[in-house]
This record gives structure tokens, sequence and C-alpha cells, in this order.
């Protein structure tokens, strides 16, 4: 039984992405190679695990989803800094969105969960690793229960720049971050492979566009 770990994501519009794309190269700039600058813009509702050959029954959930919602109208409502990241030892830099556009996505997110629950591995974090050990009780349960330690209300939807190291922080800081007041549309769903958790390269599988003429979650 050969598994792979997977992230499901909500791709932004093609200006924003440009947006984003943008930031990236400023951080490159001035910090060099930093986690998750190779990643295409996107707003991860879950990081998860499958068995190879159910991919295909993961990206028809995913289609499904997807053609049941609509483009969902977003802006970048705030800076926000994920300071000493469990995941990446860095302090992640993104945007977040406002109570009631996070509450939308919360929505879908545990909707998203629900429909791959039967598929989900739950094998992505080792509970040896110090990863782990970093997460607090109600994440680690999430992660028993999910595979995934943010979820729900522990779950802060947002779009990241780049999780930067620590010492070159500060500078980066002060050069991005400008787009705060943009709104845009997230416009389709994508399911991207990881070659492992640490890995910085992900690979879009395939996307789906949100073509839903209501918005259900």
């Amino acid at each position: 039984m050969e598994i792979e770990h997977f992230f499901i994501a909500l791709i932004p519009d093609e200006g924003m992405q440009k947006r984003i794309l943008a930031e990236k190269k400023i951080v490159y700039k001035i910090a060099g190679d930093q986690k998750y600058l190779t990643h295409h813009p996107h707003s991860t509702l879950i990081v998860t695990s499958f068995e190879k050959n159910k991919v295909n029954e993961v990206l028809s959930i995913i289609k499904s989803i997807a053609s049941l919602t609509p483009k969902i109208s977003i802006s970048l409502d705030h800076k926000n800094v994920f300071y000493d990241d469990a995941l990446t030892e860095g302090h992640t830099f993104t945007y977040g969105f406002s109570k009631p556009d996070s509450d939308r996505l919360r929505e879908l997110q545990l909707k998203v969960i629900a429909r791959i629950k039967s598929l989900n591995k739950n094998i992505l974090f080792n509970e040896q690793s110090e990863a782990y050990s970093k997460f607090s009780a109600e994440q680690k349960d999430n992660i028993n229960k999910y595979g995934f330690p943010y979820i729900g209300k522990g779950w802060i939807p947002h779009i990241t720049i780049s999780s930067i190291d620590k010492n070159k922080f500060e500078s980066v800081s002060r050069e991005i971050g400008k787009n705060v007041g943009e709104r845009f549309f997230f416009d389709s769903l994508a399911l991207y492979r990881k070659s492992s958790l640490d890995s910085n390269i992900p690979v879009l599988v395939k996307s789906f566009p949100l073509t839903g003429k209501l918005y259900k979650a």
C-alpha cells in the first residue's frame, strides 16, 4: 500500500496570483531562497495523505465540491505573521482575512474534510517528531482525527508569502504586505502532491473551477 502526501487548496484569481508572486520575488531578492517561496499562490484547506490508487477518487470528490461552490469573494484584510512556526521554525508571513470571510472558508474546509474522511490515512505527522511536540492538545487531537492540526476554529485562513528565516525576517517584512485591502476571488479548488512534509516544491495534480451558483459549504 503506497501512501502519498497531498494538500487541498483554494486558488486565487490570476490578478491576485500576480500580486502574491511579485511579493515572493521581493523576499527572494532580499533574503534568498526561503520556505514556501516556490509554492504557487493558494490557501490550504487541509494537508493530508491518501493511498496512491485512491487519487482519482479524491479528484472526483474535489470536482464535485467545486461544482457546487461559486467563486468566493475575499479581501486581504490584514497582514498576519505566524511567529516561530512549528512546521518551519521560521516566521511565516501571510495575509489574513476578515472574520466573516474566514468563517465561510472554515465551513468549506469542514465540508472537504467530511467528504475525504474515508480516504484520509492520517499519517502525515510522526508523534515522535519535534514538530508534533510543539502542537497544543487540541491540535494533537485534530492530527489524530484528521491528520492535520488546524481544523475549524483552530484554523486561521490565509495566503502565505513565505516562511522566513528569523534573522532575515525584519528586513524582509518591511518591504512586503503592501496588498492589504485588495479584493479578489478564489476561483478554483485544487489538489497538490507533496513529496514529503518538508518538500518545498509541491506539484499540482489538478484544479477545478468553482462553478456553483449559490455558496454551499
